[in-house]
């Protein structure tokens, strides 16, 4: 391992070019580590509900968008709650169904 791998840009100044590209390989590296598995379900979660607001926003322009999100540690769950736009019958069949084919 090289000097510029154990390199901290916490610890140091940046005055190279080297250590910027270093620094910002090893940033990129580290996130896409920091995923689990092909489905991560807290950020998609999130995501369905800020589509779901995103969607709400766009059709009703006084719409007061809410995402609550709840962690409860001793039921070691999480909600993700949002006032957006909804599923309806027919998405959420698509959605539930055993082994999806688009």
């Amino acid at each position: 391992m090289s000097s510029l791998e154990q390199w901290d840009p916490l610890q140091e100044s940046i005055d190279s070019p080297e250590l910027i590209s270093l620094s910002r390989k090893r940033e990129i590296k580290n996130i896409i580590q920091s995923y689990t598995g092909w489905f991560d379900h807290i950020p998609e979660l999130i995501q369905n509900a800020l589509d779901a607001i995103d969607g709400k926003s766009q059709e009703h322009h006084d719409f007061q968008p809410m995402i609550e999100i709840t962690l409860n540690l001793k039921e070691n769950s999480i909600r993700v709650t949002d006032n957006g736009l909804g599923l309806k019958e027919d998405q959420i069949k698509f959605f539930i169904r055993p082994h999806p084919q688009n």
